[in-house]
């Protein structure tokens, strides 16, 4: 890759990566507190509770998931190759001469995508099972005997 095109790829991943941190950021919160519900102990009572927390997955959830996993796919090609190259230059021993900034910098950003994705999996991964404990919740009649 010649020294434009590096620039430009990692100018578009630091980009996409600061935009989906960014909704990442601003629906942490939101996403936790639907995590941290405490579920109610019949399923009728959970009824709000399973709407908003399908609610959050689908608006919140979900968006900052399919970003981040995109994100991910469409700079892996770039990623492996630099990797790989980056790699066997270590391998053939330490030299400043071989070093490139532009390179080191889109490796970063590359693993903070990866990052990302990885705990917007685990965020949507975690509603998910939320969501199916309350489905799975006795109901009052089975309960009140």
């Amino acid at each position: 890759m010649n020294e434009t095109s590096l620039d430009s790829l990692l100018s578009a991943t630091a980009l996409l990566t600061t935009i989906i941190a960014l909704l990442f950021s601003l629906w942490y919160g939101e996403i936790k507190e639907a995590i941290d519900t405490q579920p109610p102990r019949h399923r009728e009572d959970a009824i709000d509770v399973i709407a908003k927390l399908r609610r959050v997955r689908l608006g919140r959830a979900t968006p900052i998931l399919l970003a981040a996993v995109g994100n991910v796919l469409v700079f892996f090609p770039p990623a492996a190759r630099l990797g790989e190259a980056s790699l066997a230059s270590i391998l053939s021993g330490p030299s400043l001469d071989r070093y490139d900034a532009i390179v080191a910098a889109f490796l970063a950003v590359y693993v903070a995508c990866l990052g990302l994705a990885w705990l917007s999996l685990h965020q949507w991964l975690s509603l998910t099972a939320k969501l199916s404990a309350l489905r799975s919740l006795p109901r009052a009649a089975d309960t009140s005997h």
